[in-house]
């Protein structure tokens, strides 16, 4: 198993929102990446189980995680890679729902929850 400085800066705060027991799911092209679709992104999308008021949580992990915050829901990490926290979703069901619907997949050294592709097309 790796050290905490062996992994790459989105896998040390991925494993951080865990390790806090927040509850996320991939989403936006990172998601359809993840279930094979060829394509490329710039940002890694995190639909964020907290309502919104409470974003100063991640930004706060996210700062001690060595991260500049750019705005309320967008961070870059020590490696220049951008994360995006998503609170609310329009078009789907509620993140329970999807939660519950989510494909479970092995990124980073954990598995996580990802947004299926369905979904990510009635997004489009």
């Amino acid at each position: 198993m790796a050290t905490a400085r062996e992994f790459s800066p989105l896998a040390r705060l991925i494993h951080a929102i865990i390790q806090e027991k927040i509850r996320f799911q991939v989403a936006g092209m990172s998601a359809a990446i993840l279930q094979g679709v060829p394509a490329t992104t710039l940002d890694t999308d995190l639909w964020i189980d907290l309502p919104p008021r409470r974003y100063i949580k991640m930004l706060n992990l996210s700062l001690r995680l060595g991260a500049e915050v750019r705005s309320n829901t967008v961070v870059d990490l020590s490696d220049g890679s951008t994360v995006n926290f998503i609170y609310e979703v329009h078009g789907l069901h509620s993140f329970a729902y999807e939660f519950r619907r989510a494909k479970k997949v092995k990124w980073l050294g954990t598995e996580v929850a990802v947004l299926p592709l369905e979904a990510l097309n009635l997004l489009a």
